[in-house]
């Protein structure tokens, strides 16, 4: 009995850990940040894009730990003009 109570514990830890979530770094973004700042803080996108000089840096984060939503970060001539969910801010994407 002590170690399935000994488990669960251990499983509701974990649980709870998961719920951390990573979206909070959007906001530590900054309109006017260039590419290598967006890097420091959010990490390597998980995809880019870029058309006549603007530059989309996808990511997958999670709010909650357990689903992860679409943000993107618009970097237009080198710096951010733009972040957030995807249709935020009517950015067209």
């Amino acid at each position: 009995m002590a170690n399935a109570k000994f488990w669960l514990a251990l499983a509701g830890v974990i649980l709870l850990l998961g719920c951390a979530g990573n979206a909070g770094k959007m906001s530590d973004l900054r309109l006017g940040m260039n590419r290598i700042g967006v890097v420091a803080v959010m990490g390597e996108p998980d995809s880019t894009a870029e058309n006549d000089g603007v530059l989309y840096m996808r990511y997958y984060l999670s709010a909650s730990g357990l689903f992860s939503e679409e943000y993107f970060v618009r970097l237009t001539d080198g710096q951010v003009d733009a972040y957030g969910k995807r249709g935020d801010f009517g950015l067209g994407y």
